[in-house]
């Protein structure tokens, strides 16, 4: 095994345990109160509201081993081996737990589900913040980690931005953990930004919030503009708010990029001993599991997302976008549009803040003689319309757990793009740098608002048909 890549591993988990731990003291606290109280908060001094021991984790740190544990327990991979993890992990009495994660856990120990349906307000970071033990298992296998971390995500968090937040740092920690510069973290960040503006960077938040979106923001501002993992992460916890999180996911990437011995000797000699050895054995047994993986995944089989494609059989233009996904090394399960039993819930959610026009195929025989007319209709009359005839749906239909896009628009490919973009841009052909349309939420969900008005184009991929 590359020791450089265990140095970099190493420095990610034992950052996120350091992270964390920095940012409890001063958890829920504003900036202004910090200054007050700790002038520069730059000790692993416990203490906070949760009156910690110095060096001692919360949450995100235990959630992370949890994790750990439940993958390193057998070569594959078990949601449910994670959920009961979970659920001994509550019973034990943890020291915190977020509201959203113990009502995951709760449903789990009461009815065995292991998957939360769609929350409004669910769009937490706490799916994230546990998710580097599935980035380093899956190292060469970025695919299987989209499917594992969205799995693993939807236990406890089940919405669009919080599958963002994770996918996008997945990738960006990934890369930071092959040893790729910051400029190529840079890189990504911008992209994400290009595509979906309210993760803007350029301003660090003031007392961050638990909002998947603030936490993001908070965390590359932080990594982009310092140098070290010591100026990254007092840089973070000092604006207070959720400032273990939001510590514990800005020492991950920084960990990742500066690696073991960029992290300060006087911060690891405070964490607490028991937490610091089980990181070390963790993470080099998680890169054994992911050395494990060679060779049993091929292109198209789990090692690539498992994209449902809704599509009309025997159509061209179809076919043409299946190849393109295809090709840039997505799994697809395709399915038949025309025959899905589709409802007002499952399939209002694929045309987010999309203008009802921008629902509708528009080479559909009855839009094309006018019999129907998308201008004049309300949403609940085109979804009616739409239920009574699917060749009315502009498709295809796409969806991983909560992403969920219609059309094959230039922002559609810039979206699945933007999903895994080191791995999955390529060969995808020439794509607008400048999309401004992004529709993966469903109507009502904090963080949409994405509705931007970008007009399709039509597919290169061959003729229309309806």
């Amino acid at each position: 095994m590359d020791d450089r890549l265990q140095d970099r591993a190493l420095g990610a988990y034992w950052g996120l345990a350091l992270g964390d731990a920095l940012g409890a003291t001063v958890e829920f606290m504003t900036a202004e109160e910090i200054r007050d109280t700790h002038g520069r908060h730059r000790h692993l001094c416990g203490g906070g509201w949760l009156h910690l021991a110095p060096g001692q984790v919360t949450d995100d740190t235990e959630m992370s081993l949890v994790l750990g544990q439940a993958l390193l327990m057998d070569d594959v991979w078990s949601v449910r081996r994670f959920a009961e993890g979970m659920a001994a992990w509550l019973r034990a009495g943890p020291v915190d737990v977020g509201n959203t994660c113990r009502r995951g856990i709760r449903r789990f120990i009461v009815d065995g589900s292991l998957s939360a349906p769609p929350g409004t307000w669910d769009a937490g970071n706490g799916a994230c913040v546990r998710m580097l033990p599935v980035v380093l298992a899956t190292l060469e296998h970025p695919g299987l980690g989209c499917t594992m971390g969205l799995e693993q995500a939807h236990f406890t968090h089940n919405h669009p931005m919080s599958d963002l937040g994770i996918l996008c740092l997945g990738e960006m920690l990934r890369s930071a953990l092959r040893g790729e510069s910051l400029a190529s973290i840079r890189t990504q960040a911008e992209r994400l930004q290009t595509a979906c503006p309210e993760f803007d960077c350029t301003v660090l938040p003031v007392s961050p919030t638990p909002y998947i979106v603030d936490t993001v923001r908070t965390v590359l501002h932080a990594v982009l503009n310092t140098g070290n993992f010591y100026d990254c992460l007092l840089l973070v916890v000092n604006q207070g708010g959720d400032a273990d999180s939001t510590g514990a996911l800005a020492g991950m990437l920084a960990g990742a990029i500066y690696g073991r011995e960029g992290l300060p000797e006087q911060w690891l000699r405070r964490l607490v001993p028991g937490v610091k050895e089980r990181i070390r054995e963790q993470t080099g047994a998680l890169l054994r599991w992911g050395e494990r993986q060679r060779g049993l995944a091929a292109p198209g089989d789990s090692s690539a997302p498992g994209l449902l494609f809704y599509e009309k059989p025997g159509c061209r233009t179809n076919a043409g976008q299946r190849a393109r996904l295809h090709a840039a090394g997505f799994g697809l399960d395709v399915q038949n549009l025309l025959q899905t039993p589709w409802t007002v819930e499952t399939l209002r959610p694929f045309f987010g803040k999309r203008p009802v026009p921008e629902w509708f195929n528009p080479n559909s025989p009855r839009i094309k003689s006018r019999e129907v007319d998308p201008a004049v209709l309300d949403e609940k009359m085109a979804i009616s319309a739409m239920l009574e005839d699917p060749l009315l749906i502009r498709r295809p239909l796409i969806s991983l757990g909560a992403l969920k896009t219609s059309g094959f628009t230039p922002d559609v490919v810039a979206f699945w793009t933007l999903v895994q973009p080191k791995r999955y841009g390529r060969s995808l052909g020439a794509v607008s740098d400048t999309c401004q349309q992004l529709p993966l939420q469903s109507t009502g969900l904090p963080g949409a608002g994405l509705g931007f008005t970008a007009a399709d184009a039509a597919s290169p991929a061959g003729p229309n048909c309806p």
